[in-house]
This record gives structure tokens, sequence and C-alpha cells, in this order.
């Protein structure tokens, strides 16, 4: 369906590259196999899909009857539904011939949409060949030994899309190497890993329904919902291919984590130092995340309804959603102007990306606007207070929250047992002994108080949630219970 799309987008990166580049568009490509490249335009191609799904089928679904919509409406197939294509392939043969001309002029936002995709897609990977082209020889100086090669592989868009569609992206060389391409400020993760280095230097050891196409390239071709099995996220460890729990290694992370902190405790000096370790996570852009990602998901899927993409005052109301949140507030709230700014990269089809110097208190929205004194202090002056305070009662304070933690994952609530004694039964204790057992509480108590910069005081405990049923680490409310 998209194709020509696709094909516009080639001529405008040969463009681009020829315009750009000192070796021009043929040797900047040689570096990129063609399966490489076609992995690129493979991502673009699922893009533009993603924007038209909802649209297409709507569109689509017209050319059935009756009785087939409703049909797959319920889920039920037709098992005497002739599984032709020829309403199909007129489908795309129409839309294709009028250039998308009466596709785009009943849903003119979509094609605003289409052509931001393409030109977002062509600046991106431009960049992208650019930078491989300009790095190559640095990479084969570090990584190879032996010849690293092209390009042989990539695995494109494995994060959401930011700063006008740029998305990180694996790469495999055909001498086997793996690197991630990551278009953003790599200077907080060279400090951070400085900082590790630094350490081990030390002698530190440190069910679900998705939409799914039906009858794919058939006139019956419909959406319809389809229970499927989530794969296991990735950052879950796994020995050789069985997954990993954390509480079969219980007992040495809460070691590890005592050992680590009493490292940083013995090394406080010396990390403190103006010319320390730790001295050059300053001034260093950090992301900040004010909302869920998920939440700017939800909002671009409900965009993306045809009815929304007709005219563009629909599709900004869907958009203002992001507003609500702050509408409801009793007083205007000091994050009020972020929505400005995540409104112009949700147009473009971004995920809002928002960061912030780790030695400054406001918040940068756009490059002449940013909110004042937005955080309580700077980032990096609030680790080097954690550094500063950390002792054993701190430790032990937050080892506490650890095995909570790893107590909530396995808890499970059990039924009360009422048990009934004679007073007669009881020994009888002293005053000084009731005296002694409450002061022990209180010494416990005052133990596991954790306390808050105003000088109040909370507690950790176990609150069941019955949506979820299980049991779940917070804060306490007044009653301690």
């Amino acid at each position: 369906m998209w194709l020509p799309a696709l094909q516009v987008a080639r001529q405008q990166l040969a463009t681009c590259l020829d315009a750009t580049s000192h070796t021009g568009a043929s040797r900047s490509r040689s570096l990129l196999s063609e399966g490489a490249y076609t992995a690129l335009e493979r991502s673009l191609l699922q893009r533009l899909s993603m924007l038209s799904t909802k649209t297409l089928d709507a569109e689509f679904s017209q050319l059935r009857s009756v009785g087939q919509q409703l049909l797959n409406a319920l889920g039920i197939e037709d098992t005497e539904a002739e599984f032709g294509n020829t309403q199909d392939r007129q489908f795309i043969d129409e839309h294709r011939q009028d250039s998308f001309r009466r596709l785009f002029q009943t849903y003119p936002v979509l094609g605003r949409l289409i052509a931001v995709a393409v030109d977002l897609w062509v600046t991106a990977t431009a960049e992208f060949i650019q930078r491989l082209a300009t790095d190559h020889a640095d990479i084969q100086q570090v990584f190879g030994s032996a010849p690293v090669g092209n390009v042989a592989a990539i695995q494109a868009s494995l994060s959401d899309p930011h700063n006008h569609g740029r998305t990180v992206m694996l790469l495999t060389f055909e001498s086997g190497l793996k690197l991630v391409y990551k278009p953003k400020d790599s200077g907080l993760e060279v400090a951070w890993n400085r900082l590790l280095t630094w350490c081990n230097q030390q002698r530190q050891q440190a069910p679900y329904q998705m939409p799914r196409w039906q009858a794919v390239n058939t006139d019956n071709m419909h959406l319809r919902p389809e229970t499927v099995f989530l794969p296991g996220e990735k950052n879950v460890p796994h020995l050789g291919d069985c997954p990993q729990s954390p509480h079969d290694y219980y007992p040495r992370i809460v070691a590890g984590f005592e050992q680590m902190c009493r490292f940083l405790m013995q090394h406080q000096s010396a990390l403190l130092a103006p010319e320390g370790p730790l001295a050059a996570l300053q001034h260093q852009n950090v992301r900040f995340i004010l909302r869920a990602t998920r939440i700017y998901f939800i909002v671009l899927q409900k965009a993306w309804r045809p009815e929304s993409l007709k005219h563009g005052a629909d599709y900004s109301i869907e958009l203002d959603y992001l507003s609500r949140a702050f509408v409801v507030a009793q007083e205007r709230p000091d994050a009020w102007p972020v929505v400005s700014a995540e409104l112009p990269s949700m147009e473009q089809l971004d995920i809002p990306f928002f960061t912030a110097n780790t030695s400054r208190d406001d918040l940068p929205l756009t490059p002449l606007q940013a909110i004042p004194q937005y955080f309580k202090q700077p980032s990096y002056r609030d680790a080097v207070s954690q550094i500063q305070t950390l002792n054993e009662t701190n430790l032990a304070q937050q080892v506490a929250i650890i095995q909570g933690a790893f107590y909530a994952r396995v808890a499970q609530p059990s039924a009360v047992e009422s048990q009934s004694w004679q007073a007669d039964e009881l020994p009888l204790l002293s005053a000084e002994q009731l005296i002694q057992a409450a002061r022990e509480i209180a010494s416990d108590l005052e133990a596991r108080a954790l306390p808050d910069r105003d000088g109040s005081l909370n507690w950790f405990g176990m609150g069941f949630v019955p949506q979820a049923e299980r049991f779940q680490l917070r804060v306490l409310n007044d009653a301690l219970y």
C-alpha cells in the first residue's frame, strides 16, 4: 500500500546524502548490506502502517457486505467466505492510481502525518549513515584487530522515537561485532562508566488482547482482537534459555548492596574530592520523565482514529488530552508550561523528551524556555548529599526496604486464626517489664523511621492491593497500619 511513499523516501534520502556527504550517496550506502538497508526502509513502512491502520481498515470495510462486517465485529469466521483478493487489489490500485488524493482529501491530517513521518525518516537515516561513514575507521580501530567489515544487519526502532523521529538501532557488522547506535548525548554514560572504572580499580567487586489482521491480502481482510502470549521482557536475566528469578539470589543481592554502600562510605573523601571520579557527573544532561511513556502512546493511538484524522481541530483536541491532568488542579501547577512543549513533539510523531542539567534546578523545555527552580535542588547536589549522609543506620533502612520489596512479591494473605486464652493462663508482667517492652517497640520504630527533608518521619510497610491480589511495599498511614 505504501510502497510509493517508500520510493519517495528512497529518492529523498539519496538526494540528502549527495548534498551532505563528502563521499556521495553510493559510497555511504555501500557501508550497509542490502538486508541492513532494507531493515531501515521496513522501519519506515511499519511507521506508516501504524499511522494508517485504523483509517484503512475503516475505508476497506465499506467494500465488504454488512453481513461480513457484522461477523468480523463479533470475531466470528465466515466459513463460506471466498478468500479471494479482488476487492483488496482494487482498493490498493484505486488509491495508487489517484496518488492517494481521495484518501488524503477525506483524511487531510493523515496525509500530513504520512509526509512528516517520511521527512523525519529521511533526516534521521541520512544522519545515521553519515555518522557511520565518519566513524567507521574509529570503530575498526577500537573494536577490531581483524576487519569489522560493513554493516550486515540492523534492528531498527528499538526505542521510542525522540528528537524528530530518531530511535535506537542495533548494528551487526560482517565480523560479528554488534554495536548499539543511540542518537543522543552520551556524556552522562561516559562519566558513569568512568566512575565504575574507578570503583573497579579500588578492587571493589561489585493474557492480553492485541489487534491482528485476519485473512491478509484478501477481500475479507479485517482487524480482530486476538489473545496472544506476551514475550518476556528483555531485561529478565537468563541462564542459558532459562529465565532466572531474583528470589534465588536474594541473599547475594543484599550482600552486594551492603558491600557497595560500605565501599562508598570508606572512600567518601576520594569520591567527593574536587577532581574526584564523581565530579565528571556535573553539568551533564539527564533525562527527566514527567509522564509514563504509555500515556503518550495512548493519546497518539486515540488521535490516529479515522474520525480524528478528517479535521486538524479534531486531531488537536485529541492531543490536548494531555492538559486534562493539569486542569483538575486547584492551583496552576508548576509543570503547566510542559504541555506547550509536549504538543509540538506529539504533532511530529515523537514521544516528548526532556532533559535537565545535573548542576541546575531548572527544567528546560525549549532552547529559549525553562521552568525556573522546578527541582528542589540539582540532581548532582542530591547525589553528593546521599553519599555524605550514608552511614550504617541509613544502610540498615535501605536493606529493610530491599527485603520488604522481595517479601511483597511472595507474600500471600492468610486466614485469620482466632484463638482465645483464659486470663489466668497469661503470665503477669510487672510495670517495669511492660515499660521495657514499650521502649523496645519505640526503639524499633525509631530505627525504622525514614526522615524527610522537612523533618517529618515516615514508615514503610506491607499493603494489600485487592485488584492485583498481591502485597506492595508502601508508606504507612498515621496509624502505622
